[in-house]
């Protein structure tokens, strides 16, 4: 298929381009800082949005191109707004005008505080920060704007060539610059789901061809506090005897995230087949630039 795709350039958007075009589809990749064959795409241009989507016409949007980071959402609003919100308004408008779909990533966040554990996708929508709200109005715009869409609720996603503050990146990197003990964001107890980045690129092939309007969980269906990530990261990098320290609460965090991923939840068939300690294997293995 002709797959045109959004924030291109960022950690899961170079996953996804290099796995889509292994499929044998034909991508255009795009993202605001474009890198490698990207091209250049400010989603927030309505008319630069128009002009690319109808010189490429493709079959499925994926739409990927965000804000995507609490406190820069919490400290820059009108930023938040402008690319989370009016960007995929002009995402969702011009997909529907050239007869794409829309495969939109949104977040977990959008549960906030999630009143049942695992969190099925029926449950309410509760955000409690800029950025979930933005994305809970980004699945709203789809709704609105392209009926022909589907949405997946990204819990935490990790692997190989993320280099932004992600939780087990950003252990991993405090970890190798330590000298015995480490400083880390939150008061230990947040719970996460993890889900490896091949496991969520199988997912996406899936959800492409799903029904219109699906809203899937991209987790793992498993949760692990930050407390007892860090003990366990720390002795897959042979730095069991690290001390953790932890700044106390953050503004706008939530306790757990956790993926209900029994059928209805997640696409048909599909299933993560990467344990956590080997996914942070790989990324050690990476780390120290072995195969």
């Amino acid at each position: 298929m002709k797959i045109l795709l959004t924030g291109a350039s960022g950690f899961i958007g170079t996953h996804c381009a290099t796995y889509l075009r292994n499929q044998g589809h034909q991508v255009t990749a795009t993202d605001l800082r474009p890198t490698g064959s990207a091209q250049p795409l400010d989603i927030t241009d309505a008319e630069a949005v128009a002009t690319l989507f109808h010189r490429s016409r493709p079959e499925v949007v994926v739409h990927l191109a965000a804000l995507a980071s609490v406190p820069a959402c919490e400290s820059s609003p009108a930023e938040c707004w402008n690319i989370n919100i009016q960007g995929t308004v002009h995402v969702a408008r011009v997909a529907k005008e050239v007869g794409a779909r829309v495969v939109f990533l949104s977040t977990a966040a959008v549960y906030g505080i999630p009143s049942l554990l695992p969190t099925p996708i029926s449950a309410g929508i509760a955000p409690i920060n800029l950025y979930a709200i933005s994305k809970a109005a980004g699945e709203g715009a789809l709704r609105g704007y392209a009926p022909d869409h589907v949405t997946l609720r990204l819990f935490n996603i990790y692997g190989e060539g993320c280099s932004r503050s992600y939780v087990i990146p950003d252990l991993i990197r405090k970890l190798r610059a330590s000298r015995g003990e480490v400083l880390l964001q939150g008061t230990g107890d947040e719970s996460r789901d993890f889900l490896y980045i091949s496991d969520l690129l199988d997912l996406l092939s899936r959800a492409i061809r799903a029904p219109a309007g699906s809203v899937f969980n991209a987790g793992s269906g498993t949760t692990i506090s930050v407390r007892e990530l860090a003990h366990k990261v720390s002795e897959l990098a042979g730095l069991g005897n690290t001390v953790f320290r932890f700044s106390g609460p953050r503004a706008g965090d939530f306790p757990i995230n956790f993926a209900n991923i029994s059928p209805g939840n997640v696409p048909a068939g599909w299933r993560p087949t990467v344990p956590l300690e080997e996914g942070i294997r790989r990324m050690l293995r990476e780390e120290n630039g072995a195969p």
